[in-house]
């Protein structure tokens, strides 16, 4: 099961794509992407929306980022998830938008399961 993570800084107005090349699409038999996200530089929920498209289906339209649960915390287990299924050859796009006036940074953890 291919496992994307990482934190990336997005500035004002910006939009960042991860690139989950060469596991973008689901294989031969589909698959379940399940993915969370969390805003890690303070801020307010709404700063970082998130849009997923899993082939022609919007999944998620402009969705609030939630805030990391504490200082340092990134990433665990009661984040909020997005889990979608596709089928085989569904282009799976995630976009992350910072919609405040300063830089705010994201940390995303993708999991991508093909059946």
């Amino acid at each position: 099961m291919p496992v994307y993570r990482g934190t990336q800084a997005i500035l004002t107005g910006a939009t960042f794509r991860p690139d989950l090349r060469p596991n973008d699409r689901f294989a031969g038999n589909g698959g379940t992407v399940r993915i969370r996200a969390a805003l890690i530089t303070g801020g307010a929920v709404g700063d970082i929306l998130m849009d997923v498209n899993i082939g022609n289906e919007l999944v998620e339209s402009s969705g609030a980022v939630s805030l990391e649960p504490a200082a340092n915390r990134g990433i665990d287990n009661f984040t909020p998830a997005i889990e979608e299924t596709g089928v085989a050859a569904d282009v799976i796009d995630v976009r992350f938008r910072n919609t405040n006036a300063a830089t705010r940074s994201v940390a995303y953890f993708i999991e991508i399961q093909n059946a």
